[in-house]
């Protein structure tokens, strides 16, 4: 008399294998924009900083900035 084996068979296994695929496929682009975006926030944030570290700057020392120019004045 044949045992009867224990384990997956091949179809189980290509199922579960495709659908983790199907899974990879519609998760991967959503985690890929959400990086970016919060990349492009902590960017934004730096410039704000430096932006205000530059005002802060100017105004300690007595310069202001001149807008034709693009520079600062004393």
């Amino acid at each position: 008399m044949l045992k009867k084996m224990r384990g997956f068979t091949l179809i189980e296994l290509l199922i579960v294998v495709a659908i983790i695929g199907i899974l990879a496929a519609l998760l991967i682009p959503n985690a890929m924009t959400a990086m970016q975006k919060a990349k492009q926030k902590g960017t934004m944030k730096e410039v704000v900083t430096i932006s205000t570290a530059m005002t802060d700057y100017l105004t300690d020392n007595g310069a202001s900035y001149d807008t034709q120019s693009g520079s600062y004045t004393q």
